[in-house]
């Protein structure tokens, strides 16, 4: 209830940016679902400006048009979901087979591709991910001619949590170098 009472006071004189931190921690399924709901229809409906702050970046990625990742007081990233993905992640795919017990010649095929970074049985499919610059028309050829029955190809995207983690782990990395003006 004090969550809810704090963004309707926020909201009474009915400013033209909100600010709010965490707006769900705490509260059930339902209400969380309820207030999720009511910040993304005031942007919609009135215009407003939301900024949220949460570590729940699952929530994030429901509701955020626009992230910035910050840590330490250090921005590292900051854009649409689609930019990150595209400035960060090389593309993935993961293949379906007819016949699981052929998951294994594939990936072996697969893996000799020059183009294919990684490839690794995933379960019942191979997630495989490709070179940036690549079109995936030679994929295309490969899976064609290895004699094996695709039944889908999805493309995979990494999660916001992932590609937090991917962002600031390669900051970290340049922080610990010598020389680096952080590095203290």
């Amino acid at each position: 209830m004090k969550q809810k009472l704090a963004l309707a006071r926020a909201l009474v004189h009915e400013p033209a940016v909100l600010f709010v931190d965490e707006p769900t921690a705490g509260l059930d399924p339902t209400a969380a679902q309820a207030i999720r709901q009511f910040v993304t229809d005031i942007v919609r409906r009135d215009g407003r400006t939301v900024f949220m702050t949460s570590h729940n970046l699952n929530e994030v990625e429901q509701m955020c048009s626009r992230i910035a990742i910050l840590q330490s007081g250090h921005l590292y990233a900051m854009g649409t979901i689609a930019d990150l993905r595209r400035r960060i992640e090389s593309p993935q795919l993961a293949i379906f087979v007819n016949q699981p017990a052929e998951l294994s010649a594939l990936a072996v095929q697969v893996k000799a591709l020059p183009f294919v970074l990684n490839c690794e049985i995933n379960g019942d499919h191979l997630l495989v991910q490709l070179a940036k610059e690549v079109p995936p028309t030679g994929l295309w050829e490969a899976l064609a001619h290895s004699g094996i029955a695709i039944d889908e190809i999805k493309k995979v995207g990494m999660s916001l949590e992932e590609m937090y983690l991917d962002i600031v782990s390669k900051a970290e990395k340049v922080d610990d170098e010598p020389g680096s003006d952080r590095s203290t």
